[in-house]
C-alpha cells in the first residue's frame, strides 16, 4: 500500500475512535434502586410461619378470598400461614391501611408493628392510619388461616399531605373503648357520619375512649377533638393528653359546640409510637349520674 493510502486509513480509524468512546468511558443511565414487581410471598404448611417454606412466589396484590380452598401447590386448605414482603415507594403523606382478614393478620411498616390481630376470627375489617415521609418503605404482612373460610386483603390510600394532620377516628384501629360494651352507643352523626357516645358517670368512671396516634416525626402538635351535633351535651368532659412522658388535662364543655373541631392545646410529642402517647376521656364528669351525654368522636394531631 502506498504511503498516501496508509495516511488516509489512519485518519479514518482515528475519526471512528473519537466517535465511539470506549465502554468504560460511556455514561451510565439511571439505576433503579428498587424494582417493585409485587409481594415476595412465602407460604407455610403451619399456622405460625414455622418450618420449611411450602410455596414461594410473587403475588401482585394481597387480595385473596380462597374460601375453603388451598392458596397453591403444596399448601393445605386449612392451618397455613403466609408472609408477604414488599418495598414500596410512597409519596409523603398520611395513609390509611385497610385489612380484611379471616383469620389472623399482622402488619408492619419499616419494622414497626402497626396492626396486631393474630387471632381466630370471621371476616373482619380493620383500618390503621400512619404518617410516612416520601421515599421507599418496607411493608410486611403476615397471615394465618385456621379452619373454614380464608380471606386476606390489604389496601391503602393517601389521606392528606404529610405534616398537615393525623386523624384517629373512633372507628380506626387507633381508638380503644374501655368499659362494658352495654355502655357504648353509636349514632350516625359526627366526623364521617359516625360517633360513639355514652351517658355520664358522676365520680367513679365506668367507660373511657382512648385515641393513640402514629405520628411521622417528633415535634409540636396541636390536638383537636371533633364534637358532633348530637349526643354531646356534657359541660365537663376532661381530655387527658399524654405526650413525651407528660400529662396535660383540658376540660371541654361539649354542649357549646356542634360539628366542629375544638382545640385541646399544642404539645410536644416524641413520636415514639409505642403506645405511650395518647388522648383519653373518662365518663366521670361530676354531673348528676346519667344526666348528660359524652361523645367520643375523632381526634386529630396537626404538626406545628
Amino acid at each position: 500500500m502506498k504511503p498516501a493510502r496508509l495516511w488516509l486509513v489512519a485518519v479514518l480509524l482515528g475519526s471512528l475512535l473519537t466517535l465511539v468512546p470506549p465502554a468504560a468511558a460511556q455514561e451510565e443511565g439511571p439505576r433503579l434502586q428498587h424494582t417493585d414487581i409485587g409481594w415476595h410471598a412465602n407460604y407455610f404448611a403451619t399456622k405460625d410461619l414455622s418450618g420449611a417454606v411450602a410455596l414461594s412466589r410473587t403475588d401482585r396484590n394481597i387480595n385473596f378470598d380462597w374460601g375453603t380452598g388451598s392458596p397453591g401447590p403444596g399448601v393445605p386448605a386449612d392451618r397455613f400461614s403466609v408472609r408477604w414482603i414488599r418495598t414500596i415507594e410512597f409519596e409523603g403523606g398520611n395513609y390509611r391501611f385497610t385489612v380484611v382478614t379471616d383469620d389472623g393478620f399482622r402488619l408492619y411498616v419499616d419494622g414497626r408493628l402497626i396492626l396486631d390481630k393474630w387471632i381466630d376470627q370471621p371476616s373482619t375489617t380493620y383500618t390503621v392510619d400512619i404518617g410516612l415521609v416520601g421515599g421507599h418503605h418496607t411493608v410486611v404482612a403476615e397471615y394465618y388461616e385456621n379452619t373454614g373460610g380464608a380471606i386476606a386483603k390489604l389496601s391503602w390510600r393517601r389521606l392528606t399531605e404529610l405534616g398537615v394532620e393525623v386523624i384517629v377516628d373512633e372507628l380506626s384501629e387507633g381508638f380503644t373503648w374501655g368499659g362494658p360494651l352495654s355502655g357504648q352507643r353509636e349514632a350516625q352523626v359526627g366526623w364521617v357520619g359516625h360517633t360513639f357516645y355514652t351517658r355520664n358517670a358522676r365520680r367513679t368512671p365506668e367507660n373511657y375512649g382512648k385515641w393513640t396516634p402514629i405520628l411521622p416525626t417528633a415535634g409540636n402538635y396541636q390536638v383537636y377533638a371533633f364534637i358532633p351535633s348530637r349526643y354531646a351535651n356534657s359541660r365537663s368532659v376532661r381530655y387527658r393528653i399524654f405526650h413525651n412522658g407528660v400529662r396535660n388535662d383540658k376540660v371541654i364543655n361539649q354542649s357549646w359546640y356542634s360539628n366542629q373541631w375544638v382545640s385541646l392545646g399544642t404539645y410536644y410529642f416524641d413520636a415514639s409510637n409505642d403506645g405511650s402517647e395518647f388522648v383519653i376521656v373518662y365518663d366521670n364528669t361530676g354531673e348528676a349520674y346519667l344526666s348528660r351525654y359524652i361523645a367520643f368522636d375523632a381526634v386529630k394531631f396537626v404538626k406545628r
